[in-house]
């Protein structure tokens, strides 16, 4: 379960990057400034989400695990207010299978 939690963050994580960096590429002006914002912070969370592939620690898998359930579930959100079910959908089934793999990592 240690894997599949960590590769399920990566996963995340990954989705993640593509979008920011897609947004990035697609907008303008002020709009390119706030992409790059958070092109930085989902490299952030990528680099994070690595880290369990190279040292094994329980804790970092459970804290990024955590991240990134959070960001999904927010994502979900996201999606409502905007009114796109593709963007509210997947983030949330995203998050909820990845809250349960963490689950049964834990316990």
């Amino acid at each position: 379960m240690y894997y599949l939690c960590a590769a399920l963050t990566l996963i995340s994580a990954s989705i993640s990057l593509f979008f920011s960096l897609l947004a990035v590429k697609r907008s303008k002006d002020d709009a390119n400034e706030k992409a790059l914002y958070v092109t930085a912070r989902s490299i952030a969370f990528w680099c994070i989400s690595i880290v369990p592939f190279f040292m094994i620690s329980t804790e970092m898998v459970v804290i990024t695990s955590l991240g990134m359930i959070i960001v999904q579930f927010l994502d979900g959100f996201i999606g409502i207010k905007i009114k796109d079910k593709f963007e509210t959908w997947g983030p949330f089934i995203i998050a909820v299978a990845h809250l349960v793999a963490l689950v049964f990592f834990i316990l």
